[in-house]
């Protein structure tokens, strides 16, 4: 259990968490995890759907549902008083769920509408398409392959199978900030635990393993390939060029992060300077590090007018061929240093926000001081650091580049930089998944 004492006010922040996640989902039934979890507050075997949710709402609780590929989650805020109420009636939801056949298919249904729905923004999509794209061959496929087509396709006898799986008491991973004695939390919580069922035979092995073998690094790239999204009567491009990046715990992960950052995480960081502030070809343009278990990837982004869109990515390359030569500056590498220890406060400002990156320490399994003490971190590595952790691990000539705009823009960003990559695919935005892995 994850607990930070919270004296102050009587309010407790609580999230039931549990490992697993979509990567326990069988192949095939991607999504079915995300429907198991909406289900949570779709009534139990006592109380319907609308009966349930009006005594949670009577404690004056605001439940969320989270869903990830390694872990779901249900948070709330609660008056610390109504705390136990509030378990009992979750530990109902997880343990004796309703399951009724016409509400799982209504759960099905808004999901995937909801789905439909995201994929009308064209960033997000982008974002989709690249990453089946880095995760065709990788355990992350089954988040980026789930489709309206196989949500609404999944019933109640497959949720029903899959619950067990999903919340059991090996799997729970408890997190709580508030007024309350630990010895208090430890004593409902054990009580929610001990009303948990073991995990089935064929979840241990995953719910066992650590979150590495879950999500293992990607494999290097092996050249440069370009993939063209076509989407149609689109005014504007997306523009990703990716490619994996280390594990948190490898001797150069703190010194890429602030690599990154100095490269084009900030407003004053040469990739913003070059695309936005220089040329004016996209109001934003950013490089971001992104961690799920040991696998990282390194994104670099933009969005201009489409018909700027290979000039556009002809300068992005420019730019991260200078961070892989070692180019950054003293004052580039300083100011990303200060932006990253000073932005630091606003992740740990309250107890509650404390707790939550003390869990993801532990759902990510890596180092608790990682997430608490960053600045102290990210003091220490020098310009030099930075550079040798781009040199050492980006590449300009090992990159995963995408573009999703109308095939008129497409076909012109292709003639300019297609000769730049050994491979040049072009996918339609509603296709399905498995046409990623070409």
């Amino acid at each position: 259990m994850i607990f930070v004492p919270a004296p102050a006010f009587p309010i407790t922040y609580l999230t039931l968490c549990f490992r697993g996640g979509a990567l326990l989902d069988p192949p095939g039934r991607e999504g079915l995890s995300a429907v198991c979890q909406r289900l949570v507050m779709g009534g139990t075997r006592r109380l319907g759907r609308d009966a349930f949710n009006a005594a949670v709402e009577g404690l004056g609780a605001d439940v969320s549902l989270v869903t990830q590929p390694h872990y779901t989650a249900v948070t709330s805020p609660v008056l610390t008083r109504a705390l136990p109420a509030l378990l009992d009636l979750l530990g109902e939801a997880l343990t004796a769920p309703a399951l009724d056949p016409e509400e799982v298919a209504r759960v099905a249904r808004t999901y995937a509408a909801e789905l439909e729905a995201t994929w009308d923004d064209d960033g997000y999509l982008a974002w989709l398409w690249l990453s089946r794209r880095l995760f065709a061959d990788h355990p992350l496929w089954r988040k980026v392959s789930v489709t309206p087509a196989g949500v609404r396709a999944l019933g109640a006898e497959e949720a029903a199978a899959r619950w067990g799986s999903l919340y059991c008491r090996e799997a729970l991973r408890p997190c709580l900030s508030g007024d309350l004695a630990r010895e208090e939390a430890e004593g409902l919580l054990a009580r929610l635990r001990a009303s948990l069922p073991a995990a089935p035979a064929e979840a241990r092995a995953l719910l066992g393993a650590p979150v590495s073998a879950q999500m293992p690094p990607l494999a290097p790239l092996r050249g440069a390939r370009l993939t063209l999204v076509r989407k149609a009567q689109r005014r504007q491009a997306q523009l990703l060029i990716a490619q994996p990046a280390p594990p948190a715990d490898h001797d150069d992960a703190w010194a890429l992060r602030v690599g990154v950052a100095a490269l084009g995480g900030t407003f004053s960081s040469p990739l913003m300077q070059e695309v936005r502030v220089k040329r004016g070809l996209s109001y934003g343009a950013s490089a971001v590090l992104r961690e799920e278990g040991a696998c990282g990837t390194v994104t670099l982004s933009a969005t201009p007018e489409g018909a700027d869109a290979g000039e556009t990515l002809e300068v992005m390359l420019d730019v991260l061929r200078r961070g892989c030569e070692g180019a950054l500056t003293e004052e580039e590498v300083d100011h990303a240093r200060r932006y990253l220890i000073n932005a630091h406060p606003f992740r740990v400002e309250t107890p509650a926000m404390r707790a939550s990156l003390m869990l993801r320490a532990a759902l990510q399994g890596t180092p608790l001081e990682r997430e608490l003490e960053a600045p102290r971190f990210v003091a220490a590595v020098t310009a030099a650091q930075a550079n040798a952790a781009l040199r050492a691990h980006l590449s300009a000539e090992r990159v995963e580049v995408l573009a999703l705009s109308d095939p008129a823009h497409l076909a012109a960003l292709a003639a300019r930089v297609g000769g730049r990559f050994g491979e040049v695919a072009w996918l339609d935005a509603a296709d399905a998944p498995e046409a990623a892995r070409g």
